[in-house]
């Protein structure tokens, strides 16, 4: 088992533990950790004013993150099989207005033919039915702070992706980070580059300025399985 300082990242110096565990035995690792503070000007609070200035409209960012896709499938047997497990779609959602949010919440509109579902933040739910539509709903945001709204992606059946596809000989254990509004995909199934349109529209109610929303569209570019 290893350990990382709390607040140093995946790149930081892993403690290792070992131990044998007998069959039907339990056996609990632990590793002491000291608390790091935070510099104050990279804090939370003082981020979220910094990224929603820079990006933000009215104090408030609406933003796609991260890759195509997160690696480990609910079943061991097709853990690290990448046709096997969906796409992901992630979005940040950054409070730098003065008031607080009572509720906000996320719906995804996908294109013909895929499917969306989705998950709590910071959960690993598996998904159960897939929607042309689908909501997230998400509890209050203070002022100031960020939440990110997750769904887990399926494709048409007809559409043969080429989710192994990695370039370069160092990769992450998920697929590599695409910024950017959208993603870019790869099929065996096509002949020519393809777009499809996700659109994500986020519902605000605060108190003192009734319900606010804004809408995001995610364009998906799907290339030929041998076209760089």
């Amino acid at each position: 088992v290893g350990f990382r300082q709390p607040g140093s990242g995946a790149t930081g110096v892993l403690t290792w533990q070992a131990g044998t565990v007998a069959s039907g035995a339990t056996v609990a690792f632990a590793q002491p950790s000291a608390c790091v503070a935070t510099p104050q000007e990279m804090d939370e609070p003082h981020m979220v004013g910094l990224e929603t200035e820079a990006e933000g409209k009215d104090g408030i960012v609406v933003r796609r993150f991260g890759p195509a896709q997160l690696w480990g499938h609910w079943d061991t047997q097709k853990v690290w099989d990448p046709q096997a497990t969906p796409l992901t779609l992630r979005f940040l959602i950054e409070n730098g207005t003065e008031t607080d949010w009572q509720k906000v919440s996320i719906e995804l509109a996908c294109p013909e033919g895929w499917g969306a579902a989705g998950r709590r933040p910071q959960h690993w739910d598996r998904p159960q039915t897939w929607e042309r539509e689908t909501t997230v709903t998400l509890g209050p945001t203070t002022s100031h702070s960020r939440i990110v709204a997750p769904f887990w992606v399926t494709w048409p059946e007809d559409l043969a992706l080429d989710l192994g596809r990695r370039v370069g000989p160092q990769v992450p254990f998920h697929a590599t980070t695409q910024p950017g509004p959208g993603l870019t995909l790869y099929a065996v199934s096509v002949g020519e580059p393809i777009e499809v349109r996700f659109e994500a529209t986020v519902r605000i109610s605060t108190a003192s300025q009734g319900s606010i929303q804004r809408t995001v569209t995610v364009p998906v570019t799907i290339l030929p399985a041998g076209q760089s």
